[in-house]
């Protein structure tokens, strides 16, 4: 159906930008042929929006350039929470993967924060297997890593609430994550050294 709208022109009144072709109709076809393991929790999408459609869209625009992107998914009113998705999804995963090669942290940083559907339609159309690796390891164990030390901790070393909050609760982290602490013994160690630099 789709191909015949494009064969018509469609998509071309609808946004002159709007691609078709093999590498979308693959892409669609995931959308409409998997269901997400339980790991990715996408309840929330699939409760606000029919879930293959959100998806599909998600992988149909997220080669874009961002502006592109936003522009046609305002043409096609599709809801803001989802095109914050779609445009979330545009960044080039694909295109770094130097990224996946790197440290658990490095990944975590730069995964933190991206909704989890735009990293679901990463993850389906990667190629790349530590790319592929990688995504599953965020979605499975990395982005619940956690410092065993707390904000309130730092509040009880009379360290005033600011930057270096941040800097410190990251940095314990990441040395988790990248297996440099390994046990909370270890991350006092690590904390004290923080503190005292």
């Amino acid at each position: 159906m789709l191909t015949r709208l494009a064969e018509l022109g469609t998509f071309t009144a609808i946004h002159e930008a709007i691609p078709w072709g093999k590498d979308v109709q693959t892409r669609l076809e995931l959308a409409f042929n998997y269901e997400p393991e339980s790991e990715w929790e996408l309840e929330e999408v699939m409760i606000r929006y029919p879930f293959p459609l959100a998806l599909a869209y998600t992988l149909w625009f997220m080669t874009l350039p961002r502006v592109t992107a936003a522009s046609i998914t305002g043409r096609l009113k599709i809801p803001g929470w989802l095109t914050k998705i779609i445009l979330a999804a545009c960044d080039p995963l694909q295109d770094r993967p130097q990224l996946f090669d790197g440290p658990a942290s490095a990944v975590v940083e730069h995964l933190d924060g991206m909704p989890r559907l735009a990293l679901y339609a990463h993850f389906l159309i990667a190629e790349d297997d530590r790319m592929k690796r990688s995504l599953w390891s965020y979605i499975t164990e990395w982005r619940l890593v956690e410092p065993v030390t707390s904000g309130n901790d730092l509040r009880k070393r009379d360290i005033s609430p600011g930057p270096n909050y941040k800097r410190i609760l990251d940095t314990l982290r990441a040395a988790w994550l990248d297996g440099e602490v390994t046990s909370s013994k270890e991350e006092i160690i690590l904390l004290e050294k923080l503190l005292n630099e």
